[in-house]
């Protein structure tokens, strides 16, 4: 309802439902730049995929956004460069790997340009 798309969208109900389990959800900020940070991080929050990672109760969801509509800090806290780092990794394996094997080819590079002969 925030961005006027669900979360996962499919061509079908099978597909809809491998997006839900292998996929994250696209970012609401992405879709609707408009959208609050905070309210992003709530929304994402409920979509984690890790039950442990979501709100624990319907109840600590309503007090954060509460706290959200009268300009009060959140508890819930947008994710980490590390967290965010591995979601990237999941979704684009493919690149993370190139990145990776660029790294080591620079810094071996590096390494072997300054090594004292």
């Amino acid at each position: 309802m925030l961005t006027g798309r669900p979360p996962f969208r499919g061509e079908g109900d099978f597909d809809t439902v491998l997006q839900v389990i292998n996929q994250q959800p696209v970012p609401p900020a992405r879709l609707l730049p408009q959208v609050p940070r905070d309210l992003e991080t709530i929304c994402l929050k409920c979509l984690e995929k890790q039950p442990n990672q979501r709100y624990a109760s319907a109840e600590l969801l309503a007090e954060d956004l509460r706290r959200f509509l009268s300009d009060e800090p959140i508890l819930a806290r947008p994710s980490g460069p590390w967290r965010r780092a591995r979601k990237w990794i999941e979704r684009h394996p493919a690149a993370a790997t190139l990145a990776i094997v660029g790294m080591a080819a620079a810094l071996t590079l590096l390494g072997v340009a300054f090594w004292p002969l």
